[in-house]
């Protein structure tokens, strides 16, 4: 492997491991446990990073505000033992998973077509 190659990959696990979280998944048996508001980040093709405001109703209808850019409206769905979203203006949809550790809970939206993903998180 070239010097240039393992440089891109070291590059590429930094951004990975600076995005993930060791938090415990917690399966959600009702919706009422995620309602309520999550503040987050996302990152855009270009680099740029924007704050994003998620808020749940009881009922699983949110709403996904990008800070400079849209409002997204979407319904989450439990689908077996998982959780779902499905954004009602677009064709985006995929899996949402809650972790939980001391002090702290993520909600995380994986888009199915891609490696697009969200994380939200709030105090416990």
């Amino acid at each position: 492997m070239t010097r240039g190659r393992v440089w891109v990959l070291v590059w590429i696990l930094v951004l990975t491991a600076g995005c993930s979280t060791t938090a415990t998944p917690t399966p959600v048996t009702d919706l009422n446990e995620i309602a309520g508001s999550w503040n987050g980040w996302t990152k855009t093709a270009g680099g740029g990073e924007f704050r994003v405001n998620l808020l749940v109703q009881v009922d699983g209808q949110y709403r996904m505000i990008i800070e400079r850019s849209h409002v997204y409206y979407g319904r989450l769905i439990r689908d077996g033992s998982g959780l779902r979203f499905r954004h009602g203006t677009d064709n985006w949809a995929g899996t949402v998973t809650l972790l939980e550790e001391p002090g702290v809970e993520y909600l995380r939206f994986v888009v199915d077509s891609g490696p697009l993903w969200i994380q939200f998180e709030r105090p416990r």
